[in-house]
């Protein structure tokens, strides 16, 4: 079992020469990405890159690719919210006024933060947020 408590990782732009590696990695978790970008994905992310897309690596303390994130600013977020349980995170949506949290996920951490989602105070301000995943 390898423990990661102790690990420190960087975190860079993906470069060229992390190509083989970062390949490894996705490829290893699904060939989703490969099918819908085309073989050489990677590379040409790097080479040409843009304003929308961003792959982020992380190394580890020997210069080794621990893992890979695909940044993108086009995002669907109905579709992660069909994936994906997000509730506690408001469904990656802003926070509104008007937004009910259901109550065994959130329960506000003040009188503060509670007044900027409803126009009545809680009773009892609580010290603390507390998020309950299920």
């Amino acid at each position: 079992i390898c423990s990661l408590a102790k690990s420190k990782f960087r975190f860079l732009r993906d470069r060229e020469e992390d190509n083989d590696d970062v390949v490894t990695i996705i490829d290893a978790e699904t060939s989703m990405v490969k099918e819908f970008y085309g073989e050489f994905y990677v590379s040409e992310i790097v080479r040409h890159p843009d304003n929308c897309r961003r792959l982020i690596v992380s190394e580890d303390d020997e210069g080794l690719a621990t893992g890979v994130m695909f940044l993108n600013s086009n995002i669907d977020v109905d579709t992660l919210n069909e994936n994906f349980e997000l509730v506690p995170y408001n469904g990656l949506r802003k926070p509104h006024e008007m937004d009910k949290f259901p109550g065994e996920i959130m329960q506000p951490a003040s009188e503060i933060f509670f007044s900027i989602f409803s126009r009545t105070p809680r009773d009892e301000p609580t010290k603390e947020l507390v998020l309950l995943v299920p």
